[in-house]
């Protein structure tokens, strides 16, 4: 679908991983954990001006994509 995607195979903690996340200049992050899992949703950041939005876990493709 034209969208690239990286994930934390090191297992660093949320702070770590939002921190390389704005060295690599990435556009957006999603954070999955159990509770998003569990909830079927989660949040999306734009890393350019912090902004989130909620998101089912099965439309993310959709909101990249809209």
């Amino acid at each position: 679908n034209g969208i690239s995607a990286e994930t934390d195979h090191i297992g660093r903690s949320f702070k770590a991983q939002f921190k390389y996340a704005d060295k690599i200049k990435a556009e957006y992050v999603i954070a999955l954990g159990d509770n998003e899992i569990d909830s079927g949703e989660c949040k999306i950041k734009k890393m350019a001006d912090g902004s989130e939005a909620v998101c089912k876990l099965g439309a993310i493709l959709d909101y990249f994509k809209a």
